[in-house]
Formats: structure tokens, sequence, C-alpha cells
């Protein structure tokens, strides 16, 4: 048992949720309190939580369980470089990647300004058609090659908020034939690659980048300068790139924490200056307020106590990210990621085995889509899940927003209380599902940089509540080196150390191929 579960608040919990789970969502809704008391603003965004199936006392004891483990002291440690990946030996600086500069410099702080100032400068350059290709072409197209946080960000904050009139912007992940097809639209003259790996080791990344360098060199000839073209993104400082240009992120920040540095090159490229200015501005309110306001009134305790109270004491074991919004449609994919890479676990910090459910699978689409496939199985099905609900409330397009925004109203609602059809039982759902709204005033960088940023301090609160380790990936990095050793094998190498059936299948694939 986790020092966690052996807190008073734990036991707390765990006596309110065997009340809360026989009372009534009609009940619960009808504590006049429930309208002011379950919502809060935080700049841009409005957190509404009245439809978390929860009373006043389980909050209460919930608020107990983040002062007892004293979240706020770690999400300050997290802020001040401490060592809060323990298992690697590092911290996680993704908060000082958009820290405002001051006086007080460090090592840290100093290499952050420099490679932002030179991202900075580069994409202003290529947006004001002052760096040209080889040929002496502006540059029309940027081909972004990364795949999990090397992509996710930047694809999610540039599909966000990019105009018709940016540059534009391709992402290539998946090493697959798919990628030929991007290059077939572009002129490779006119064409920019950004190559995004931390480590500069993704298999996908490299296949794809030597992919991209065959097709430049094909069209143009060898001979063209290919650092007209090409540029690095990576934590990787040991990698000659020749007279290529490249930018680095530290080594203490992870891939999916990543869109505030160097990665975010894209961004700056799509939104300039001051839009990426602007999305660190938003995180960085965002910061302010998680590390210096109460437990009962953080956005970001309250989430990852949603998490703890919903997966460990209401049996949820699937939460889903609900974009009312064609602009967010990228959200989902972003949170799947940075939620379950991170909390993903089973092994604590001290190297036991969890006795506690860590991370619910994270799901969930653009909305409407989603009403007509699986929100059948969510009003009537048997699954236990939570849901954030995510609107903006001002779009230029009114009518189209109003309609998603009454859809959002409408599946909140009826997810927490259900529908009774005493006579056509078919028609019966049983609601008692807990959500959450999060409601921007507008879709702008500094809202959707909050709102990126409020998730990533949920995050680290979930880790520290579960006693996990965030910031690292062990399981992703056993994968890939497992691919490698059955690539070989196809390929008519030894596979001995191979289990059984993996060497039976390759032997299957061998013989079919061969026909």
């Amino acid at each position: 048992m986790s020092s966690t579960q052996r807190t008073s608040a734990w036991n707390g919990i765990a006596q309110h949720a065997k009340r809360v789970i026989a009372t009534s969502a009609e009940d619960l809704l009808s504590d006049p309190r429930r309208l002011q008391s379950s919502r809060l603003r935080v700049g841009g965004i409005l957190l509404d939580y009245g439809y978390q199936y929860l009373d006043e006392q389980a909050l209460t004891v919930l608020v107990d369980l983040a002062e007892e483990k004293d979240l706020l002291t770690y999400l300050r440690r997290v802020a001040d470089s401490d060592q809060v990946n323990p298992i690697e030996g590092r911290a996680a600086d993704h908060m000082a990647l958009r820290a405002a500069a001051t006086d007080d410099s460090s090592e840290l702080s100093d290499t952050i300004e420099r490679e932002r100032t030179k991202m900075f400068e580069f994409a202003e350059a290529v947006r004001q058609q002052e760096f040209r290709g080889c040929t002496g072409k502006p540059i029309e197209d940027v081909v972004h090659i990364g795949i999990g946080g090397s992509h996710l960000g930047p694809a999610l904050v540039c599909d966000a908020l990019a105009d018709a009139s940016s540059i534009n912007i391709h992402y290539v992940t998946n090493y697959s034939s798919r990628s030929k097809q991007i290059y077939e639209r572009l002129d490779p003259s006119t064409t920019l690659f950004s190559v995004a790996s931390k480590s500069y080791t993704t298999p996908e990344t490299l296949r794809n980048a030597s992919r991209a360098r065959s097709w430049f060199s094909s069209a143009l000839g060898n001979a063209a300068d290919a650092s007209k073209h090409f540029v690095h993104i990576t934590a990787n400082r040991e990698i000659d790139f020749g007279n290529e240009l490249a930018f680095y992120l530290p080594e203490s920040v992870g891939g999916r924490f990543s869109l505030w540095s160097a990665m975010g090159l894209p961004i700056a490229i799509a939104l300039g200056t001051n839009g990426f200015e602007a999305l660190l501005e938003g995180a960085r309110n965002m910061d302010r307020h998680a590390l210096n306001t109460k437990p009962q009134l953080n956005a970001a305790i309250l989430l990852a106590l949603f998490t703890i109270w919903n997966t460990n004491f209401l049996g949820a074991t699937s939460h889903l990210i609900l974009p009312y919004h064609p602009s967010l449609g990228l959200f989902t994919r972003y949170v799947q990621q940075l939620e379950m890479e991170s909390n993903g676990k089973s092994t604590t910090l001290d190297g036991a085995n969890a006795t506690k459910h860590t991370t619910p699978v994270i799901w969930g689409n653009e909305e409407t889509d989603g009403q007509h496939a699986w929100h059948q199985l969510l009003h009537q099905g048997t699954h236990a899940f939570s849901a954030d609900f995510v609107g903006i409330v001002n779009d230029s397009d009114v009518d189209s927003n109003h309609w998603n925004l009454a859809n959002l109203l409408a599946q909140s609602e009826l997810l927490f209380t259900g529908h009774e059809s005493a006579d056509e039982p078919h028609k019966s759902m049983p609601g008692r599902h807990s959500s959450s709204l999060l409601l921007l005033d507008e879709l702008d960088a500094k809202s959707l940089g909050a709102l990126v940023a409020l998730y990533e301090h949920k995050v680290a609160c979930l880790g520290h509540l579960w006693e996990i380790n965030s910031f690292d990936q062990w399981g992703v990095e056993k994968g890939k080196s497992l691919a490698d050793q059955i690539e070989q094998a196809l390929a008519g190498g030894q596979d001995d150390s191979l289990s059984a059936t993996t060497r039976e299948l390759i032997h299957t694939i061998r013989g079919r191929a061969q026909k």
C-alpha cells in the first residue's frame, strides 16, 4: 500500500464514495449551493464541475488529500527544476521554457532564451521570404518530420490557430508510402523540412528524413544545397549536422511537454513571433495559477482530484476528451499522449507494484461526430467512464458554434442525469457519469496555451498522488528495441531470442512474401 493510500484523507474519500454512490443525481443537483460553488475562472477559461458525481463533503475530503500530499509544494519543485524524474536523474523543465525573462539568469534560462531567439529569427525570415531555398525561391511549404511529442503539440496548435495566409505546414509521422503522396504535391525548391527528434534516434523520423532527402536530391540533383531546405530539432548535441541549421531543446524536457521549445518551430513559422509569445503567455498565466492557488480553487489540482475520484473510487476505467469545436479536433490526441505516456505506469517510485489504477484510457474525438458513433455506448452501455467537455463561447461562425454548444450542454447533462422510461426500458439511460466543462471565452494563442498547460499540471499532480514517475516512458523505449530486432529477423537475421510465437509469425510472413 502506498503512502497516499495510508493518508487519513484517502480513507475518508473511500467512505464518502460509498455514500455518494447511493445518492441520486437529482439529490446531488438539488443542493442550491452547487451552481456557484462548482465553477471557477482562470483567465479566459471557465471550469464548471457541476456534473461531477460528488457533493460538497466529498470534494472537501478530496481537497484534504491534496493538502496531505502537499501538491502545491510538488508543483513548485517542478517549477524550480528539482529532480522530479529520479529514475533518469533529471528535472522536468517544461515550465522553464515559458518562464518570463528575468535578471536572475541561469545556464538553463540563458540556453532557452538563446535557442528561442534563434528560432524566432529563423521563423520570421521564412515568413518574410528573407530565407530562400537553393534556387532563390521563398519557402511556401514546411514538412515537419517527427512523431509523438515531436509532432502532436505543433500539429495541435497550428491546426487550431493558423489562418489561411500562413505558410502551409505538413506533417510526416509514420514510416509509410503515404509520405510520398505529400511530396507529390510539393515543389522541392520551395519546401523546407524540419526533422524533429529529441534523441535523434527515433526510427520512424530518421527513415522519413532519409526518404525526404532522397526525394529532394532526386528532384534537384545531388549538388543542390540541402542546408537551404533541411533544419533539425533535437536535444542531442553530439550529432554533426554540417552546415545545416539545428535548434536545441533541453534534455530535461520530455517530448510530450516540448511544444514550448524549439520543437515548436512550425508554430513560430505559422503564427509568427507574436503568436508564439501569446501562447507562452497563456501557459505562464496558468503556471502562476497552478503554483499559487489553494487546492479548492486550483483548476489543475481539481482536475487531478476528479480523476482520482472517478478512477480509484467510482470505477471509471476510461476518460473522454470531447472538444466541441472543429479547430480543437487534435486536442484529444494530444491529451492522449500527454496523459497515457506520462502516467500509464504500474511501478511506483520505490519500485513496488502499484496497488491502485493509474491513468484511465484517454479517448474521444471532435464532436459532434462521436454522438453518431460511440455516444450510444456512453448513454446505455455498461462501462464506467468520466469526461471533459471543451467548448468555445465566442466564435465568428455563431450559428454552428451555438449548435456545438447546445450539443455539449445536452450531452453533459444527459450523461449525468440519465433518462428513465418505465414503459420502454430500452429507451432508459442510467446517467450518473461524471464530467467537467471547460469553456474558453475564445480560441486564441493565449487561451490555448493556458488550456495545454492546465493539462500538463494535472498530469504532474496525478503522478505525485499515484507516486509514479510522470516523466519517463520505458514501455515506449523497450518496444522500439524489440521492433529493431524483429525487423532484422524479417530480413533474414537471427531470431533465436524471440518467442516461439513471434518466430513462427516471422517465418509465415517470409514465406508469404516470397510467393
